[in-house]
């Protein structure tokens, strides 16, 4: 946010181009709409940048949404041309960033519009380094 604050105040920039993640892109670009200041997001890809109605706010990417159901496509598809997978249950597992969050939200609302169950939902800290005990809480869920 400093920084975002210093661009805008102190070196006048008129305009400001993208940050790599969601859980970045979200504090800066609330500076640059605060001032008026154009932000041109050109990675991050959580719906909920977009859906906070911001004025100075642009993509030129799509948002999680795209990649979620080309996942459950995939997976549909599979699902339809092995039947003798038996593929019918989903395990979430996604870290605490905003781009996790926001992508587990649309696994869970679109899972069942493709033919699936989640049967486990897991958050981890996004600076975890051991992820041993949700692999278990994943294989205990038989998904």
């Amino acid at each position: 946010r400093s920084e975002t604050e210093r661009l805008i105040t102190v070196e006048k920039v008129d305009a400001l181009i993208g940050c790599y993640q969601s859980a970045v892109t979200d504090p800066v670009s609330t500076v640059a709409e605060l001032h008026g200041i154009p932000f041109l997001d050109d990675s991050a890809t959580a719906p909920s940048l977009t859906e906070r109605g911001f004025k100075w706010f642009f993509r030129t990417t799509p948002t999680d949404i795209v990649h979620v159901e080309g996942m459950l496509s995939l997976l549909k598809e599979l699902k339809e041309t092995r039947p003798d997978l038996n593929l019918r249950r989903l395990a979430i597992v996604c870290e605490d960033t905003l781009f996790g969050q926001d992508t587990a939200k649309l696994l869970k609302e679109k899972a069942p519009e493709y033919g699936y169950e989640v049967v486990v939902d897991i958050t981890y800290p996004h600076e975890a380094t051991d992820v041993d005990a949700e692999a278990l809480r994943v294989k205990r869920a038989e998904p």
